[in-house]
């Protein structure tokens, strides 16, 4: 079947087809200069295009597998203002922070890499995604009305050049209340050090990418150095599993003698308590 067929049967126009070749969301071989398809995989991809899953009490779920098409093509096209009005509609209908980084923006970017993996997509194109991801996050990371829980410093050592991870630390914690001083990355743990030393947070969020020698002599110093408690969350760990880890550290600290837990799950060496000036 040609791309052009495949249109017709999934119901979109030519262009859209061919955006979903390129992003790796329509499985499409290259022949000469045009591509072939296998019909059971369009089948599919149309199947699955109109699939809604409906949980108790009859409200339709969010159908993410769409939502994050419709971003990988607003991506792709570089259209922030379809981007940013996708997402805020999202939030209109109920939906978390916490969900969209962990269900729509970061599938949509890991389908973006894999199509830059099979050159589908340029490896500029890809950037320019990220940057737009960042903007698009940052921008729903507004800090909800009501009382916080508590304060959160979210930060990324010296030499972790990712911004996007740290930034969807901060929109889930404020997405559950947590006032977020978002620290940004290339912190020099000295310097994040201090700042804990002076602000007296409630929680620490370290986010670390990609694990070396050097960032974990950086968490090191950071967690031994508070009886704050301090998580690490990156790559592999999902921002609800970062989420859960925090509601068990800070649930830990309030409780004399017992240690807090490390991101990892793992009980993390820290100061003795001290009194909060």
């Amino acid at each position: 079947m040609d791309l052009e067929s495949a249109a017709a049967v999934l119901g979109v126009h030519y262009q859209t087809a061919y955006r979903w070749v390129r992003a790796g969301l329509l499985p499409a071989a290259q022949v000469g200069l045009g591509y072939e398809l296998d019909p059971d995989d369009v089948e599919a991809v149309r199947q699955e295009r109109h699939r809604r899953r409906s949980p108790r009490g009859g409200h339709q779920a969010t159908d993410w597998w769409g939502e994050g098409t419709e971003l990988v093509q607003s991506l792709l096209c570089g259209d922030e203002g379809e981007a940013r009005q996708q997402l805020e509609r999202l939030q209109a209908e109920g939906a978390t922070p916490l969900a969209l980084c962990e269900m729509l923006v970061a599938p949509a970017l890991r389908r973006l890499d894999i199509s830059r993996a099979a050159g589908l997509v340029l490896p500029a194109e890809l950037v320019v995604a990220a940057d737009l991801c960042q903007r698009l996050v940052g921008a729903m990371a507004a800090p909800l009305r009501g009382r916080p829980r508590g304060l959160a410093v979210v930060a990324s050592p010296v030499g972790e050049r990712h911004r996007l991870p740290s930034l969807m630390a901060t929109a889930a914690l404020r997405g559950c209340r947590w006032r977020v001083q978002h620290l940004g990355s290339d912190v020099p743990a000295r310097d994040l050090i201090e700042f804990v030393e002076e602000t007296l947070p409630d929680l620490v969020v370290l986010s670390v990418t990609m694990p070396t020698p050097d960032t974990d002599e950086f968490c090191e110093a950071v967690s031994t150095s508070t009886s704050v408690p301090v998580m690490t969350g990156g790559a592999g760990r999902s921002l609800g599993d970062l989420l859960s880890g925090i509601d068990q550290a800070t649930a830990a600290a309030t409780r004399p003698g017992l240690p807090a837990l490390r991101g990892d799950g793992r009980v993390m060496a820290g100061r003795a308590p001290e009194a909060r000036r």
